[in-house]
């Protein structure tokens, strides 16, 4: 399950995010977009973080991969894991964890202590 950190890593060429994405496919793991991934991939376009190459490139990445949408299930799940935690993480994290515990996959992502405080597997870059 990508996390928003991942993405934008390999947009921005990091060697370590390209080497796990080359790694993953290789071994033949499907790589998954959680709808909240996606928000925030937007609210970077939204706001004019992204150009307009790098919205092409945001574009292809979604095109490309299975998109884990935010249903009533997973908005529950999200909210309790926010509370269960004690509310310390951000929501968009929680909502990926929330997708990742649902799929049983790890979270990619370079973020590794908020997911954990989650209690979410996590791979790390």
């Amino acid at each position: 399950m990508l996390d928003t950190a991942f993405v934008l890593d390999l947009l921005a060429g990091d060697e370590g995010a390209e080497q796990k994405a080359e790694a993953l496919e290789e071994s033949g793991v499907v790589m998954k977009l959680p709808a909240m991934t996606v928000t925030e991939l937007y609210i970077g376009i939204g706001t004019g973080v992204a150009d307009d190459e790098e919205e092409r490139q945001i574009r292809q990445i979604i095109e490309a991969l299975p998109f884990i949408p935010m249903d009533l299930g997973l908005s529950r799940r999200t909210g309790r894991m926010l509370g269960e935690s004690g509310n310390v993480v951000g929501k968009g994290d929680a909502a990926i964890a929330a997708a990742a515990e649902r799929e049983d996959e790890a979270v990619l992502t370079r973020n590794a202590d908020d997911f954990e405080t989650l209690g979410v597997d996590v791979e790390t870059y």
